[in-house]
């Protein structure tokens, strides 16, 4: 399984109060040449920002790419 990185729980958070109730973000996910694994971790982080955080989000996934990641990006309330 997964090891948690140190503080992975307190970024979210921190986007979170600094964008304010009812912001919205875009949550993309890569995975080179893997649709289903960029899907589901754009999935994990929207669910995890939306019901977790109760901030709006919009999903997209990438799979041209060489990155293994999840991005956040903030969007204009």
């Amino acid at each position: 399984g997964a090891t948690p990185v140190a503080g992975a729980n307190r970024a979210p958070r921190t986007l979170a109060a600094k964008c304010g109730a009812g912001a919205t973000l875009t949550i993309i996910g890569y995975a080179p040449a893997n649709r289903s694994l960029a899907q589901r971790r754009a999935l994990i982080a929207a669910h995890y920002l939306a019901h977790g955080l109760k901030l709006h989000v919009r999903v997209k996934f990438a799979t041209r790419t060489n990155t293994n990641r999840i991005r956040v990006v903030t969007n204009k309330q």
